[in-house]
């Protein structure tokens, strides 16, 4: 299939301009303060919007025979890796940062409220584990 061949190359850039460095710079010293949890729903919104396009193209191939269910299994396999591959060269589509842009404003992208967001999260992580008092305890203040 001659789509196969050619969706690996998509989203690869010959020419780089010197706008695109200085841009990519900027946003990789933005990242460094984005949570990881964060940065993963983006890189896999991404993806999947990237699957589902690849998707709805491979549709508009005609298909000289019915395939079986283990090649549609094969396909669907190589489509998702296809669209991961797309998704995670150098920024992916530019969705991640529209993404991010959205559930993690720059204006948050900076140290001090990245060890905010840390120091909340290891507070519910302690909370979480601390034991609670269950119904039939009763809790007394004597």
């Amino acid at each position: 299939m001659e789509m196969d061949k050619v969706l690996p190359n998509i989203g690869r850039q010959s020419n780089t301009s010197h706008a695109h460095i200085v841009r990519n710079r900027s946003n990789h010293d933005d990242r460094q303060y984005i949570p990881d949890p964060y940065l993963n729903v983006a890189k896999k919104m991404e993806g999947q919007f990237v699957q589902f396009m690849v998707e709805q193209m491979k549709k508009t191939v005609s298909k000289e025979n019915p395939d079986s269910a283990a090649a549609n299994y094969y396909k669907s396999m190589l489509t998702e890796q296809q669209s991961k591959t797309i998704a995670g060269q150098d920024g992916g589509l530019g969705l991640q940062e529209l993404i991010l842009n959205q559930i993690y404003p720059k204006r948050l992208r900076n140290v001090t409220a990245y060890n905010a967001y840390r120091q909340q999260a290891a507070s519910t992580m302690i909370n979480k584990h601390r034991p609670q008092p269950t119904s039939t305890q009763e809790i007394s203040h004597e």
